[in-house]
């Protein structure tokens, strides 16, 4: 039975990186199930009572187990949701519009901590499987020889799908939600994470095979050559390495280039760690020798990809590590933001597998970017789980190394070998953590966690526990006899149960949310409105099973929103006059929830209540956009961080009864506010809420919405202004609306036709420039000086600005283009014509600069006749 259970499971790590990782909700399902199935088959195989060893639970088993804990008690249920608890939100303030709302558990999110537990769970039951069937370096031998096999096979697959990519993973599954591919990876730090667990397995495998040779033992361990030099010795050694050992080098030659063409930087550097520490801490060979096998890997390695052409693309992702500042700074400026979710939750964290909602509102800096994960994972579990979480995290890291350095200070070769690949393993993984998140994928979890089991449960069965041989750190508990082994493998069987529950559930509601109908809205009345109902239906079949999940509801309801939006196309298509017809874009922005929403503010404005609802009562509407609303409703309170959630909400106030009489304008003004607190980063989203606050008369709303907007950048700057100018003073926008930053003012200044309004800002934004903390900004101050001499109309002060502002940054193109404009402004004509020979050079590409070169070539050889007198 033994037998029959490692075969089994070493099928599970054949197949898992294959299906993109095991990500997708089928492959991830039938891991967790196989793990299930194998707890259950150890337990049957204890109550058989075949005799067998004593069996020492590994102390790395803290880890795992301590996690679930926190789970647990973030589940417990609270009397609040822990939402108003962000106090270090960009919206703090709002942060009590949740307290009556959202799910009383103290996660942020509680279906996605119930499934990140489950996958947890299944981690540790693999860990235990790991430790009972692969705790002898017999076989563990297999382990490795599947895991290297594997690897060199993906590997290669890798390498051959790069150099002929024709943007599809396995030539024919299309990306459609982009990535950065690898192999079957769709993220190449994923693929490169997993790629190094396999480089470990052959590390061990190549380890053990050398270990018994004389050159590679110890000093005190090789028989006396005496006259024969270390070079001899050497070459006797590399004499004899046979065919097989051959093989095997090629399979690490094929790991170690595929690493390198995945163009991770962080799967890269946690490759080179492992192995420098693997030739630091062995005790197998000399140091020389290990250096000289390193450099030989890694030579075969480079020549491989320079064969096939890919050398060049690593050597360019590389040059990005000369500054690893710039190489960060978008990840940098997130997890500074994200770090007053550790202030305010800082024992527990937010909720394990919250991170994709937990760091929202706290985004300070303007980002493109959701981070669904912190890509550094000790980050991630510290927002997550807190000190609590990162402490028991990093202990798992911190027992394993322990251990497999315990082997590596054994005398047997064997052991050793073991030892030097639980060192690679856990050093590359702990690098790669840092950068990445790929233990979250179930394939490169449910390898690393049976690898660590074997390491530890080796190391455990090494141990001399009854003579005090041992740390005491290796082993929690030893169990020998049939009950005790079967209440350890009984609880997790009956475990598994649960959290096999839990995560087919769970899998069952992602399947159904996965679901995309790409809707193009240059041709929108070619998607059949029919194609939703089958998703429609699938996520309500899934909510049976699932009715807390927010992302479901959430998906549930933009498909009734799509529904809407395509039956009401055809209905604008039928009912236009042919020659006034809406075609394309503007046909589908006619359909847009914020333009049906503004009509309705219109209709609430003007007193119209009757027409309000009419427009309720419309089949189109009733049918379709009130169970869009009560879906989003379900998904706001379950999760009340769900992204565009509450921006839906704001757009269908008009379709709950509340929104025309009694609590009007309550609910709209708590959708509004929900949505700048969720998306503090996003400008479109701000500028939307900001719109609808101030066609609804929310007059603090819109500014709080339009101030912020402008805080994270100024590309709403002028439909802002459009919007509010005009209703009050310069001087009262400036600081409530409009931030007073003298750049911003500036800006608004140069676009503004207003000769009044553009002398207050000029003078308001020089006060502000003049200020002492405004002193001593570098060229950024030369610049701002420059355009604020321009539109004083002190032209020759503004070129001398301009001239220092570019002295520092000679190749900005905008800074240099406005000099060369304001030089051929005031006549200067042969220097204008210089600078923008220059800006021609610096931007080829640039069909405005080649004009007005062009011009003024034209004009210096043909002068009006003025000019030649």
């Amino acid at each position: 039975m033994v037998l029959i259970g490692r075969i089994v499971l070493l099928g599970a790590l054949l197949a898992a990186p294959w299906p993109f990782g095991s990500v997708t909700p089928d492959p991830q399902w039938l891991l967790c199930a196989t793990v299930a199935a194998l707890l259950l088959w150890r337990l049957a195989d204890v109550l058989r009572g075949e005799p067998e060893g004593a069996f020492h639970v590994p102390t790395a088993a803290v880890a795992a187990v301590g996690l679930l804990l926190v789970a647990a008690v973030q589940l417990l249920p609270r009397e609040e949701s822990p939402v108003p608890q962000m106090k270090h939100a960009v919206f703090a303030e709002m942060a009590d519009a949740f307290a009556g709302d959202g799910p009383t558990a103290g996660s942020v999110a509680p279906a996605s901590t119930g499934a990140r537990a489950s996958l947890l769970f299944f981690a540790l039951g693999a860990f235990f499987l790991g430790a009972q069937w692969f705790s002898t370096v017999g076989a563990q031998v297999w382990l490795w020889r599947v895991l290297a096999v594997n690897g060199a096979v993906l590997g290669f697959f890798g390498i051959v799908q790069k150099v002929t990519w024709d943007g599809q993973l396995f030539w024919s599954v299309p990306l459609r939600l982009g990535g950065t591919p690898f192999a079957s990876f769709v993220n190449r730090n994923n693929a490169a994470g997993y790629l190094n667990l396999c480089l470990a397995a052959g590390i061990g495998w190549l380890m053990l095979r050398l270990g018994p040779r004389m050159a590679f033992l110890p000093r005190g361990d090789r028989p006396e050559l005496p006259g024969l030099p270390g070079k001899a010795r050497l070459l006797r050694a590399i004499a004899a390495v046979d065919g097989s050992e051959l093989g095997l080098v090629g399979v690490l030659i094929v790991m170690a280039a595929a690493v390198l063409y995945s163009l991770s930087r962080g799967g890269i550097l946690a490759m080179i760690v492992g192995f420098g520490l693997m030739v630091w801490w062995q005790r197998g060979m000399s140091r020389v020798a290990g250096a000289l096998l390193l450099a030989t890997l890694g030579a075969a390695a480079v020549g491989t990809l320079a064969w096939v052409g890919g050398w060049d693309a690593v050597q360019q992702r590389l040059s990005s590590l000369s500054d690893p500042a710039a190489a960060a700074e978008g990840r940098l400026f997130h997890w500074w933001d994200t770090s007053g979710a550790v202030m305010d939750f800082p024992i527990l964290g937010a909720g394990l597998g919250t991170y994709r909602y937990a760091n929202l509102p706290y985004q300070v800096h303007q980002g493109s970017a959701w981070y669904v994960n912190a890509d550094n994972h000790f980050f991630e579990m510290l927002v997550e789980t807190g000190f609590a979480g990162l402490l028991l995290y990093a202990s798992g890291f911190v027992l394993t190394g322990l251990a497999a350095g315990f082997l590596i200070r054994q005398d047997q070769a064997d052991l050793r070998a073991v030892g030097m690949l639980g060192m690679f393993a856990v050093a590359a993984q702990a690098v790669q953590a840092t950068t990445d998140f790929g233990l979250l994928i179930p394939a490169n979890a449910l390898t690393f966690a049976v690898l660590c089991g074997s390491v530890c449960g080796t190391a455990c069965a090494a141990a001399d526990f009854q003579q005090l041989h041992a740390p005491f750190w290796l082993g929690l508990a030893r169990l020998e006899g049939r009950w005790s082994n079967a209440g350890l493998w009984g609880v997790l069987t009956l475990a598994s149960v649960a959290f096999g529950l839990e995560l087919f559930v769970s899998t069952q509601a992602t399947a159904a949310n996965s679901a995309i109908i790409a809707i193009d809205p240059s041709y929108p009345l070619e998607t059949r409105p029919e194609l939703f109902d089958g998703l429609i239906e699938q996520g309500e079949d899934a909510l049976r099973w699932r009715p807390d999940d927010p992302e479901l509801h959430r998906a549930i309801g933009l498909w009734w929103i799509s529904r809407y939006r395509l039956e009401a196309a055809r209905e604008l298509d039928r009912a236009a006059d042919p020659a006034n017809r809406l075609r394309g874009r503007r046909l589908w922005q006619a359909t847009s929830l914020t333009v049906l929403g503004a009509r309705a503010l219109s209709m609430r404005q003007q007193g119209d209540r009757g027409q309000l609802e009419r427009l309720r009562r419309l089949p189109l509407v009733r049918d379709h956009l009130i169970p869009a609303r009560e879906h989003l409703v379900q998904a706001s309170r379950n999760g009340p961080l769900t992204r565009d959630v509450s921006r839906f909400l704001a757009d269908l106030w008009f379709v709950s009864e509340a929104g025309d009489e009694r609590d009007w304008p309550g609910d709209l003004a708590d959708s509004l506010s929900r949505a700048m607190f969720i998306a503090p980063s996003s400008p479109d989203q701000l500028f939307s809420t900001g719109l609808i606050a101030e066609r609804a008369g929310l007059m603090s709303l819109a500014d709080q919405a339009f101030f912020r907007c402008l805080t994270v950048s100024d590309k709403h700057l002028m439909p802002v202004w459009s919007i509010v100018s005009g209703k009050r003073p310069v001087a009262e926008l400036v600081g409530s609306v409009i931030p007073d930053r003298p750049g911003l003012l500036i800006s608004l200044a140069e676009q503004t036709p207003d000769e009044v309004v553009k002398r207050t800002l000029v003078t308001q934004a020089s006060l502000l420039l003049n200020k002492e903390e405004w002193a001593n900004v570098g060229e950024s101050a030369y610049l701002l000086q420059a355009r604020l001499a321009e539109l004083q109309g002190q032209n020759e002060q503004a070129i001398q600005q301009y001239k220092l502002a570019l002295g520092a940054h000679s190749w900005e193109i905008e800074t240099r283009l406005r000099l060369a404009r304001l030089l051929l402004q005031e006549g200067r004509l042969r220097e204008a014509e210089g600078e923008f020979s220059l800006l021609r050079a610096l931007a080829p590409q640039r069909a405005d600069i080649k004009r007005q070169l062009e011009e003024l070539k034209r004009g210096l050889l043909n002068p009006p006749p003025d000019d030649a007198e």
